[in-house]
Formats: C-alpha cells, structure tokens, sequence
C-alpha cells in the first residue's frame, strides 16, 4: 500500500513539473510573441512588385486615368481578411497619387482610397 502511495505521488510530481515547463516560454519566445502581437493588423513596408504595380494600373484605368505610370513609392501593406495595399504613385505628367487598394480572400479588389497629392 505504501509502495502504491508512494509511487501515486511521484506521478503526480511528475506531471506537475513538466506540466510548468511546458507552460513557461523561454526569453526568446516571450519575444517573439510580443512582436507578433504588436504587428497585428500593422501596415509593413513592401517593395514594388509586381502585385503592387498590377493594382495601381487597375486604380489608373478604373479612375479612367490614361497616363503611365513614371514610379511607384511608399508601397506598405496589411493583413486583414484579406490584405489592404497602400501605395503612391508618380506618372509621366508630373501628377501624384495615393491610392488604397483591399484584395480580399477570392482575390476580388476594391478601391478604398484614392486621392490626388499635392506636389
């Protein structure tokens, strides 16, 4: 009986320590949530790419605008259910942009934003 006891409690010990290792992240991982947390929902700086370049055409020709696009600068974007794309754009006759653009899960893009910047 006391052997039972005694091995019943050693179990019981045993769980509870590895149990609070399990639940105690170590330094690198506390950080790592923290940044996921604090990036949530967040725009981040994206480069120029192909995507970005096909939605500020689709913005030009939608807003029936028919002047090429000279550069693409300050492209950033953001997961939602979807993703928000935000981007300005320079074209050849000297005339700025901003434009806001959400692609949603089945790929469908609305315009959110568009404005003329003053330059």
């Amino acid at each position: 009986m006391r052997k039972l006891l005694l091995a019943a409690i050693v179990c019981i010990i045993s769980i509870q320590c590895n149990t609070n290792k399990e639940s105690k992240p170590t330094t690198n991982e506390t950080s790592v949530n923290k940044t996921k947390k604090e990036l949530v929902g967040g725009w981040s700086a994206v480069e120029a790419n192909d995507t970005v370049k096909e939605l500020a055409s689709y913005v030009l020709e939608t807003k029936q605008i028919d002047v090429p696009i000279s550069k693409i600068t300050n492209a950033s974007s953001q997961i939602v259910s979807g993703k928000n794309y935000k981007f300005e754009m320079s074209l050849e006759n000297g005339d700025h942009y901003m434009a806001q653009v959400y692609v949603n899960l089945k790929k469908e893009r609305e315009i959110i934003k568009f404005e003329k910047l003053n330059q």
